[in-house]
């Protein structure tokens, strides 16, 4: 039985390989591809420490954030690789006060024939990919900002104590990053698991399995 599927939505965690496949799903399709992160930096020509003050408001983020989504939500032929948090923070709207992560997931969920795939791994998993990542970019303090504002606040205060050292700055902002992303990773998980019923696990299948399984759902094969 084939699914008559228009969009795909793809929801997952850091470093569980959402820009990696987004584009390849949308290449075997045929659609267009669209990283909403990508996105919301075009619109705001800001990158996201600008927008989160490393990681210490992310308030203007998220507002931006559920704007691009109701955009895209009323779109067909495309693969959208959503931010981690997208569905899942907890930074809250004023006018409702229920949290963006909420309104998202509802957003989403009430779209018709879009296909919800949640990409997940073992902590061990995510973990080295973060650092694997991080380190792999030279000309940039960081690539993923600090997801606990509190957190970052005080992350911040120690970089400071490094200010000539930005070699040092790094290692110890890269090691923060990893700890902070399992801490949220592991609040996270119930609400990521509870996006979708389809669930690809990244860490235990190559790239080439994954994109098989995502293209499988769409299809309507088991």
């Amino acid at each position: 039985m084939k699914n008559n599927y228009t969009s795909i939505f793809i929801n997952g965690f850091r470093g569980t390989g959402k820009s990696t496949i987004g584009p390849l799903i949308a290449k075997k399709l045929q659609w267009d591809y669209i990283d909403m992160d990508e996105m919301i930096f075009k619109r705001t020509q800001k990158n996201i420490y600008e927008i989160t003050k490393n990681g210490t408001d992310w308030q203007e983020f998220r507002k931006a954030e559920h704007e691009v989504l109701k955009e895209l939500s009323t779109r067909e032929n495309i693969v959208v690789t959503i931010g981690g948090g997208a569905a899942v923070n907890d930074s809250r709207e004023n006018e409702t006060a229920r949290t963006f992560g909420e309104i998202n997931t509802t957003l989403l969920k009430q779209k018709n024939n879009a296909l919800l795939i949640l990409l997940f791994a073992d902590e061990e998993v995510i973990s080295g990919r973060i650092k694997a990542h991080e380190l792999a970019i030279f000309d940039k303090p960081a690539i993923r900002p600090i997801l606990n504002e509190k957190y970052a606040k005080d992350v911040q205060v120690i970089l400071t104590k490094y200010a000539n050292d930005p070699e040092t700055q790094k290692e110890i902002l890269i090691e923060h990053i990893v700890h902070d992303s399992l801490q949220v990773y592991k609040k996270r998980k119930l609400l990521y698991t509870a996006f979708t019923n389809h669930h690809i696990n990244t860490g235990k299948l190559s790239l080439e399995e994954s994109v098989n399984a995502i293209l499988k759902l769409v299809k309507g094969e088991k």
